[in-house]
């Protein structure tokens, strides 16, 4: 099996992508009230700057590095926010779903920038 390393130009994509995830999470981070709102603003702040000025692999790392997740996430991570509806069952939060739904696109391409490549 060989791999794929990432090209300048597949990592610049990915950092206009994680930039456009950034635009569309910061807006519900600020609504939300989230703790990680200002690492998000500094984050797409960065994200422009080198987009802009030309970057590197230590710069993008650095970058990948600064941007927080909302949740500890762990090997054994479940969802602890479980909402009890109205019939007895049990779903994620409407909350909980919307943030994720932002969320998850951002740590996507934050990941794929601390990779070297793909398999």
């Amino acid at each position: 099996m060989t791999g794929h390393f990432y090209t300048p130009h597949e990592r610049r994509q990915q950092l206009m992508q994680l930039g456009q995830a950034l635009e569309n999470l910061i807006p519900l981070a600020r609504r939300m009230k989230l703790d990680q709102r200002h690492q998000y603003e500094q984050a797409l702040d960065k994200t422009r700057s080198l987009l802009a000025s030309g970057f590197g692999a230590g710069e993008l790392a650095v970058l990948a590095a600064s941007v927080p997740d909302v949740f500890e996430r762990h090997r054994d991570w479940q969802t602890p926010y479980l909402a009890e509806q109205a019939d007895g069952s049990w779903r994620l939060p409407d909350w909980l779903e919307e943030l994720e739904r932002y969320l998850d696109p951002v740590l996507k391409y934050t990941y794929a920038l601390r990779s070297l490549g793909c398999y």
